[in-house]
């Protein structure tokens, strides 16, 4: 960390040069133990160079020793057998006002037409809700997977404070049983899967990785092997009646840009 608040939130693993995988697991013991629910996906082809190129980047801006022999790093970018033909984009946010990370999840979020599937565990951010409720509003199937159980009270709470317009507007909001840490936004033939929570510090402050795929193939299996099986597992969102719970979710809701 930098600087408080600005937190090295990626996660992605390269093997050999050949083989990439990024999502939304950490390395703790938590995420093994039936309390996180998770999603990360694998890549092959020439995405994986960028995957590569983000590391090593890092690796360097933060002292890590990289061969002064020219052509040394060529072992890290081996050619791949097959380039890919999926359409797909690395997407990061860095600290300090480059987030095409966020900027790509609004575009997509705002291009959509007919479905939006998204599961996200802090899903806070005013201005994302509000792009979710104009997109029900101009007739798109929305659906979020959300966390029944989670580890942030206070960050569930303002997100319970917006079921009301969310519903009303005709998002359909699933709970997962124990906490829904994946983020994935699957909007009409796009999909991204990464590290991004819809919340302040992902969307404006962290240091984040994801990928967006365009194509329409990998966009339903992404709704048939990850949206679709969580649902069944979920329970509605229902909005809060109760005048207690109620005044708390209004608190935590105004205080959404610490959370």
């Amino acid at each position: 960390m930098d600087e408080v608040g600005q937190s090295d939130h990626r996660k992605a693993l390269v093997i050999d040069g050949l083989t990439g995988w990024v999502g939304g697991a950490g390395l703790q013991d938590h995420f093994n133990a039936d309390t996180f629910h998770d999603v990360f996906v694998r890549v092959e082809g020439n995405v994986v160079r960028q995957v590569q190129s983000v590391f090593l980047t890092s690796f360097d801006a933060l002292g890590g020793p990289l061969s002064g022999v020219p052509g040394a790093l060529a072992a890290y970018f081996p050619t791949p057998a097959e380039p890919g033909t999926i359409r797909t984009t690395l997407l990061q946010n860095i600290p300090g006002g480059f987030v095409p990370g966020t900027q790509a999840s609004r575009a997509v979020i705002e291009a959509s037409t007919e479905r939006l599937d998204i599961m996200n565990p802090y899903l806070t951010d005013p201005g994302m809700l509000d792009r979710i409720v104009d997109a029900a509003d101009r007739g798109v199937n929305v659906r979020l997977l959300v966390s029944k159980r989670t580890n942030n009270p206070p960050a569930d709470a303002a997100l319970k404070h917006q079921y009301g317009r969310l519903l009303a507007a005709g998002v359909e909001i699933w709970e997962y049983p124990v906490t829904m840490h994946a983020k994935v936004t699957i909007a009409d033939n796009a999909m991204i899967v990464g590290t991004i929570n819809y919340d302040a510090w992902a969307l404006y402050r962290n240091l984040e990785i994801a990928l967006l795929f365009e194509d329409p193939v990998v966009a339903g299996m992404g709704v048939t092997h990850f949206v679709e099986p969580d649902i069944e597992r979920s329970t509605p969102g229902v909005a809060p009646t109760d005048r207690g719970e109620r005044f708390r979710h209004w608190f935590w809701d105004k205080l959404v840009y610490f959370l």
